[in-house]
């Protein structure tokens, strides 16, 4: 089975700490994308959110997240 660009940029981003993330997506009216990415915290709160997009594809909303991860110094 082929990999999609989705599946590849989440796996990237994932990898870095599989046991502590995950990503939440969303896909709303309009063809609206909402991805968040989280990461997972043994202290309270237990997981708390790195990066958001929102697009109106899911590639692009996975690298607006991502990039707003990495600006918020969340990687």
């Amino acid at each position: 089975m082929e990999r999609s660009v989705a599946q590849a940029l989440l796996e990237t981003w994932w990898n870095q700490d599989p046991e502590m993330r995950y990503s939440e997506i969303k896909c709303g009216e309009d063809y609206r994308c909402h991805v968040t990415l989280w990461q997972i915290f043994w202290d309270e709160p237990h997981e708390r959110p790195l990066g958001y997009g929102e697009a109106g594809d899911l590639e692009s909303a996975i690298q607006i997240a991502i990039a707003d991860a990495k600006q918020k110094g969340n990687t």
